[in-house]
């Protein structure tokens, strides 16, 4: 079987950051649809709020760190003043 994940990415640094973000966006759908869940369910509203709060702020923080590792491994700076 030959590797063609080579043809797309040219180092396996960029194939890192894209299974990352592929990691971060399947948790972000996972908590809304928990989220959901708990809000059509009858659940507490309280419960449903906390956890919704919690786990979107989780992801955020890691999304963050995800970007700027990639942008580090792709080779794009931020401007300094």
């Amino acid at each position: 079987m030959d590797d063609r994940s080579g043809l797309i990415f040219k180092e396996s640094g960029a194939m890192e950051g894209a299974y990352g973000l592929a990691i971060i966006l399947n948790m972000l759908m996972t908590t809304t649809l928990l989220v959901f869940y708990f809000g059509t369910a009858k659940h507490s509203r309280v419960r449903t709020l906390f956890i919704g709060i919690l786990f979107f702020t989780l992801e955020t923080l890691s999304s963050f760190q995800t970007s700027t590792s990639l942008n580090k491994v792709v080779g794009l700076r931020t401007p300094s003043r």
